[in-house]
């Protein structure tokens, strides 16, 4: 995978998330007009951190400019509240039995195992190569994401959205789903946040997040 750097821009500023040291950099909107219309590599010229990219980009982008990049004028998100995220007892259910739920822990401390020690590049790499298994049975997505609830409020530790996702991808691999892992940013304040499609539609989660919030990497 190398060292890929992603961007995507939300009103008037530019955001880069470099995807090797898990970390995101939002450029000025003085910053983000002088780059118009540039190539990738002109980025590398940028401070805060940004010059790490080198102007590597993910493959296919290699010939765009950042003009490529949706704009304010392109699109008008509406953005979220910075602590959008949560599980609610209205999220929770049981009916999908103990075994479901079981697995569901399963994948989830594999994703915070992950997440902890090879951080967003590792959860990627997993993701990618970990195989989608024939459908087992009649588990539907619903069932799913209310058991990976169920085991989020069990597990020991505070399971962010990102591990959330990576747990919902990696359980929808055992019931035959080819899940897409999405990743979506703001400014003002600045907030990243993580959520899982299947078909085109939002699994689990607010279904407008892709109107509301700049995408800017997908992971399946």
């Amino acid at each position: 995978m190398g060292n890929p750097v992603f961007r995507a821009r939300f009103e008037d500023q530019l955001i880069v998330l470099d995807v090797a040291k898990d970390s995101y950099t939002v450029l000025s909107p003085e910053q983000t007009r002088a780059l118009a219309c540039k190539p990738p590599a002109a980025i590398a010229t940028v401070d805060r951190g940004v010059d790490a990219a080198e102007g590597r980009w993910p493959r296919g982008e290699r010939g765009s400019t950042m003009c490529d990049v949706p704009g304010p004028d392109d699109c008008d998100y509406g953005g979220v509240p910075s602590n959008c995220w949560s599980i609610s007892s209205a999220d929770v259910s049981v009916a999908a039995g103990v075994r479901l739920i079981g697995q569901a822990l399963l994948m989830l401390h594999r994703a915070h195992r992950i997440s902890a020690t090879r951080r967003l590049a590792g959860l990627q790499k997993h993701i990618e190569t970990d195989p989608c298994r024939a459908r087992r049975g009649r588990v539907t997505q619903y069932q799913l994401a209310t058991a990976l609830n169920v085991a989020s409020l069990l597990y020991p530790k505070r399971t962010k959205c990102l591990e959330w996702a990576a747990a919902a991808i990696l359980l929808g691999h055992r019931f035959g789903y080819r899940s897409t892992l999405v990743i979506g940013v703001q400014n003002r304040p600045f907030y990243a946040h993580a959520w899982v499609e299947h078909a085109g539609h939002v699994v689990g989660d607010d279904p407008t997040l892709r109107r509301r919030l700049a995408v800017i990497l997908e992971i399946a």
